[in-house]
């Protein structure tokens, strides 16, 4: 497809054949000093989700380094199978729409919205995608005996330049019954055209003469302008087999004056209500209806014969919305000739070729591929496609936030644009603060522009006082895809600051390129980092704000917990105290925010903020004395969160799981730690925490261990297993060899069980089962599920 001067559609279709155990005691350490007595959080709601202007702190640019234009088209709605959208506050949206109507009386089937195999399709990934200029993806279609393969490549150029699509299918059946007659309809969804008096940007086919409601032979043009790039062309080229096609339509058994089929059919449609992304009901509506009334009628009297749904050939006059339909069989082969197209036949495979070449060769040099080779060819596969689906999946997204006030009332936030990876296509495609962290941990192994420009989206998205929503769920599409509970959100809910993780990666990263003389790298991030120094230090100080302790100074507590869920805390269900309370000190939490002094140390003497550096150790080293004299539990040999009392009662509230090591797994504690050789000890219990499939969220021997949700309370974690693995290989094992023997043991279990499931599957899982390592919940999940791709190279 080719957009700018013109846009060119490519349709080149081949078809073949916890009662928790509480310990009390009174701490000898606790300095009577330290202990407050507990109080509320003084800020409220309104305090914290408030959008006043504050001048001071400034946007992050985005778009630097031409990337508004690189990235103008993209694959930017991850709820669909296929299609392609613009980064704009009002885009022009595309996608595919597919059917098989004589397999299994599926003439109602119709798949572009993605699903967890729901409507049939029994897989999809991106086999490659570079996130800037071509992708390549499978649909496997098996309830419509269809396979799928949908493609892209882009020519860049200003606002996007030029680009084009395939779609390519094939089956194995040979019996002529059982292979699919494909419907195929591509649509255009123009958002900024309005109903306004004066209006003249419309949408409208130039080969279409008005009144006129036969097929469409030959090529097809939809033209159409957008203010951001004027005027465009859509064009759909005529198939070059059509004679071979008409002779095989033939062979099926249609219903008595069935509308016509061949070439092309079409349908514009006006409509500008709120619900209009909701593209199905849209081209099947009442007009819609009432053309295909009398073949239905029919097909109810002989239900032998097939019927295909048909768009009704007709072009409002102000059309917003074109579909634009062609029915195929096998094998069929539709062919480009495109006057003044960059991408006829050939052009479009060269071009494709050209940054297929360089993605592969790109993926070798940063996956390191001399030790990838050397494992089972599986391995390499996966590596390529878990790094290939995460970033098909980025959406582009712009919108307001719900959020909660004081006095009960829902207030929006100020609109804002996101761009973003996303957790799952299906389940969340949108974007997760608590997930984007880790998702950038790959994405910037591979393309630091990609990250630089997703985390400078994020940053803008926090207000003056630094809370930055943890799910976005924005504009009408996104909030029609969540429940209404989780639409309106809280600014006392935090989330872990994954970000962060990604922040660090970016200055390691900055720091090889400087050793390799690579500038225009280096430059890039640290140009970022300088940039958004100040919303990361805000960043920052809304923590302090918001979920400090009102028991203990510098430690902190998740705010507005409930009984067995704690939301802010990303670990949902996993168990804590029984009843929320003033006086619980959660150790995870102290972790993050040591964790996050001790970055923004290191970030701030990255940017030559030397005064800053020093402050920010200081703070470091207050709060991990907090985690060594209140959080260790000697009798365990763990870490555990505790209740403390106005009288210096301490509580250890014991639990078996993931939340006893994140002092460790955040790399927190020093080498030397005399607490290393026990914490690594209670990790090798095949009867506790560890398995063959990874490292468990909650121990077997824990009693609540398969309770409640049974989302955090048992079941194996991509992203909490990265973490380990991360701190070993960087931090630990240098100096300790059961560290090293229980690293290499861990990254061969994960590389394993989840290659081996995604090889079995298709997919890439949410979690894996503790017992059996099963893959389970939602899929694909091609989020932090992705940092396999980083175990497996170790590129940490």
């Amino acid at each position: 497809m080719k957009i700018g001067k013109s846009i060119l559609l490519l349709l080149v279709i081949y078809i073949f054949s916890i009662v928790k155990s509480i310990e009390i005691h009174k701490n000898p350490n606790i300095k009577n000093s330290n202990v407050k007595n507990p109080q509320k959080n003084p800020y409220s709601k309104d305090d914290i989700g408030g959008d006043k202007e504050d001048k001071t702190l400034k946007k992050i640019q985005v778009g630097r380094n031409g990337l508004n234009d690189t990235l103008y088209w993209g694959t930017y709605k991850p709820q669909q199978y296929f299609g392609l959208k613009t980064r704009s506050i009002e885009p022009i949206n595309t996608g595919l729409i597919w059917s098989t109507p004589n397999i299994n009386y599926g003439f109602n089937r119709f798949n572009y919205k993605t699903s967890q195999g729901g409507d049939g399709v029994a897989s999809y990934k991106w086999l490659k995608h570079d996130g800037k200029n071509f992708g390549v993806q499978e649909i496997q279609d098996s309830k419509g005996n269809l396979n799928l393969t949908t493609s892209f490549v882009k020519k860049s150029g200003k606002k996007g330049g030029d680009w084009s699509i395939r779609v390519s299918g094939k089956t194995n059946e040979t019996n002529i019954n059982s292979q699919p007659i494909t419907s195929l309809i591509y649509f255009i969804h123009d958002e900024s055209i309005k109903r306004s008096r004066g209006e003249t940007n419309f949408l409208s086919v130039q080969n279409h003469k008005k009144g006129d409601t036969d097929n469409i032979n030959g090529d097809l043009q939809i033209k159409g302008e957008h203010k951001e790039i004027g005027k465009y062309t859509l064009y759909f080229s005529d198939i070059s087999n059509k004679e071979k096609q008409q002779e095989t339509l033939k062979k099926y058994k249609l219903v008595d004056e069935h509308p016509d089929i061949e070439g092309w059919r079409y349908y514009g449609v006006s409509k500008f209500t709120e619900n209009n992304w909701d593209i199905l009901p849209t081209i099947f509506d009442m007009t819609t209806k009432i053309h295909l009334n009398p073949v239905a009628d029919k097909w109810v009297k002989d239900q032998r014969k097939i019927i295909i749904p048909t768009l009704p050939n007709i072009i409002n006059e102000k059309s917003n919305i074109i579909a634009i339909q062609r029915v195929l069989t096998v094998p069929f082969d539709v062919v480009e000739e495109i006057v003044k197209s960059l991408f006829v036949g050939s052009n479009f495979d060269n071009l494709f070729n050209q940054h297929e070449k360089q993605f592969d060769d790109k993926f070798n040099l940063k996956f390191n591929y001399e030790k990838l080779r050397k494992h089972p060819e599986y391995v390499y596969k996966v590596t390529k496609e878990s790094l290939s689906s995460l970033i098909g999946g980025f959406g582009y997204w712009y919108g307001s936030s719900l959020f909660e006030s004081s006095s009960g009332r829902f207030l929006k936030t100020k609109p804002v644009a996101l761009y973003s990876a996303t957790p799952s296509r299906t389940a969340f495609p949108r974007g997760f603060l608590w997930d984007e962290g880790f998702h950038q941990l790959v994405v910037s192994s591979f393309d630091i522009d990609l990250t630089i420009e997703s985390l400078s989206h994020w940053f803008n998205i926090m207000n003056k006082n630094g809370w930055i929503p943890r799910e976005q769920i924005l504009g009408r599409e996104a909030q029609s895809m969540v429940p209404d509970e989780f639409v309106k959100q809280s600014p006392i809910i935090a989330n872990p600051p994954t970000i962060i993780l990604a922040v660090n990666k970016l200055i390691e990263l900055a720091e090889v390129h400087k050793k390799a003389g690579h500038k225009e790298e280096f430059d890039k991030i640290f140009e970022f980092i300088n940039e958004a120094y100040p919303r990361i230090q805000r960043f920052y100080q809304y923590y302090w704000k918001t979920q400090k302790s009102g028991a203990l100074e510098n430690a902190f507590r998740w705010r507005d917990r409930k009984v067995n869920h704690t939301l802010a805390s990303g670990l949902d269900d996993y168990p804590r105290a029984d009843i929320p309370s003033d006086a619980e000190i959660h150790v995870d939490l102290n972790s993050w925010m040591a964790f996050f002094a001790q970055s923004l140390a290191k970030i701030s003497e990255f940017i030559d903020k030397k005064e800053d550096t020093v402050t920010y150790q200081n703070q470091f080293n207050a709060i991990f004395k907090v985690i060594e004299d209140y959080h260790w539990d000697p009798e365990e040999n763990l870490f555990q969160d505790i209740l403390l009392h106005p009288n210096g009662t301490k509580e250890f509230i014991k639990t078996y799981g993931y939340l006893n090591y994140f002092p460790l797994m955040l790399g927190i504690l020093p080498e030397d730690s005399p607490k290393i050789p026990p914490l690594v000890s209670t990790l090798k219990d095949v009867n506790g925490i560890w398995s063959r499939w990874g490292i468990r969220s909650l121990s077997i021997k824990d009693k609540h261990f398969g309770t409640n949700e049974n989302y955090w309370r048992g079941p194996i974690w991509i992203n909490i297993n990265y973490l380990f693995t991360h701190s070993m290989y960087k931090k630990y094992m240098k100096n300790s060899l059961s560290v090293s023997d229980l690293y290499i043991s861990l990254r061969f279990n994960l590389l394993s069980n989840v290659g081996k499931k995604y090889i079995e599957t298709g997919f890439f899982w949410e979690q894996y089962d503790p017992i059996n390592g099963n893959g389970q919940r939602n899929h694909p999940f091609n989020g932090w599920t992705s940092l396999i791709s980083l175990i497996i190279s170790e590129q940490y």
